[in-house]
């Protein structure tokens, strides 16, 4: 059976984040791991042992965990199976151990703060999407669900090539949600035709047995091209590839991922790419 990852700080937005998950769960009959990963306390002293304190606030954890379970099998019944689990430390590593299993299809998390400096479980967000190698759902604050129907898978054509669109991993979220696939390519300036015409023979090959729709558009303003886009389809999930960057690049240009995790009011699915 599909299991869920859901990640919670227990902030207001992670809380939406894990509403959002029960009723897609509902929709494809799936399993949430609701999970919570912290770092290990500081001993106050010396002599105060550490592992105390380190039981005592794992324990305090696991119990938040179980309430917030009670409050969703309260709100939505027992339609889905809930299972809370309390991790210290290596939250990458966490979520790679456990999105290795065959059953788990997706990580689920939300954001938080009205700044792009202030993410969901800290700094980790975005650490999550770029570097765990796995599929992960962002959920922004405002997001209201709606049973996944339209997804936009959409991309920056002149910055990932056909050889690293991870068609695999698209077939699988396809057939996880029955959806309607939009294959968006968009660029900021128009190539010559015939490599339109190429990349469309290339791409009709590769999505090939999904049902999909293939559109390409001219944005100088990639993200307001997605976004644009999205809005005239009236799509129910926004798929994209995050692109790593290195650290001098980061300061010296926009993030792209960054931007579109928090600018959009249609939920982010991260997909890695092939080289990921």
């Amino acid at each position: 059976m599909t299991k869920f990852l859901v990640l919670t700080d227990f902030s207001k937005n992670a809380r939406h984040a894990t509403e959002y998950a029960i009723q897609l769960a509902i929709q494809r009959k799936a399993r949430i791991q609701l999970i919570h990963v912290f770092e290990e306390p500081v001993p106050i002293s010396e002599s105060e042992p550490t592992m105390l304190h380190f039981q005592n606030m794992e324990q305090r954890i696991y119990q938040q965990l179980e309430e917030r379970r009670g409050e969703l099998i309260q709100k939505y019944g027992d339609q889905v199976p809930i299972t809370c689990h309390v991790y210290d430390r290596f939250l990458i590593e966490r979520i790679q151990a456990l999105f290795a299993r065959p059953e788990v299809k997706l990580a689920i998390i939300g954001l938080t703060g009205s700044g792009m400096s202030k993410f969901f479980l800290g700094s980790n967000t975005l650490d999550i999407v770029q570097s765990s190698g796995c599929t992960v759902l962002t959920v922004p604050p405002q997001t209201v669900f709606r049973p996944i129907k339209k997804i936009v898978f959409a991309y920056n054509a002149d910055d990932i090539p056909p050889s690293t669109i991870p068609i695999n991993k698209i077939r699988k979220i396809s057939e996880i949600f029955d959806a309607k696939l939009y294959i968006l390519q968009v660029r900021p300036i128009t190539p010559p035709e015939e490599v339109i015409a190429t990349n469309e023979i290339i791409l009709t090959d590769l999505f090939k047995g999904i049902s999909n729709d293939l559109y390409s558009v001219k944005k100088k303003n990639i993200m307001a091209g997605i976004k644009d886009f999205a809005r005239e389809k009236k799509a129910d999930l926004i798929a994209i590839i995050p692109k790593k960057r290195d650290f001098w690049e980061s300061l010296l240009r926009t993030n792209h991922t960054k931007v579109m995790l928090f600018r959009s009011d249609v939920p982010i699915l991260s997909i890695p790419g092939e080289n990921s």
